[in-house]
């Protein structure tokens, strides 16, 4: 992130003080003067294209990584992901439960007839044994309310 604000900081100097004058930069050996208005333009669409992920990386990292995963009756809901939209998928749509593990951290998926997907890992929990009572709870409900295809 440090590295997109450095570059668009570099972009940015170059494309808003003119340290050369009226001179016309040459082309690597093509023969051909690019104005230096064009130089500025480029400079700032650099700029612009430094910051855009720069700023995205940002507000992903303080928007906070607190999911929460809500269980109703009918529903499950997972909210709270930084940079990512809120999912709420019904038990009687889920059409298969995964279990696997991810950086040794253990992990649940769950797909539904639509494609929507939910994926679930251990290191979002703080205590170790919610995320096993979790997945018992999720694979309960799935076998008892939809359509487990495992």
């Amino acid at each position: 992130m440090a590295l997109f604000f450095a570059f668009a900081g570099v972009f940015s100097y170059s494309a808003l003080f003119d340290v050369a004058g009226p001179v016309r930069y040459r082309g690597m050996g093509l023969d051909v003067s690019v104005d230096p208005l064009v130089w500025q333009a480029l400079f700032l669409l650099g700029a612009i294209g430094m910051l855009a992920p720069g700023i995205f990386i940002l507000l992903g990292l303080l928007r906070g990584g607190k999911p929460s995963v809500r269980l109703d009756d009918t529903t499950i809901g997972l909210s709270g992901r930084p940079m990512a939209n809120d999912v709420t998928l019904r038990w009687d749509s889920i059409t298969s439960v995964q279990r696997f593990r991810v950086q040794g951290f253990p992990a649940i998926r769950m797909k539904t007839q639509t494609g929507k997907v939910i994926q679930l890992t251990a290191h979002i929990f703080p205590e170790k044994g919610d995320f096993e009572a979790l997945c018992q709870e999720i694979e309960l409900r799935v076998t008892r309310y939809g359509k487990p295809n495992r």
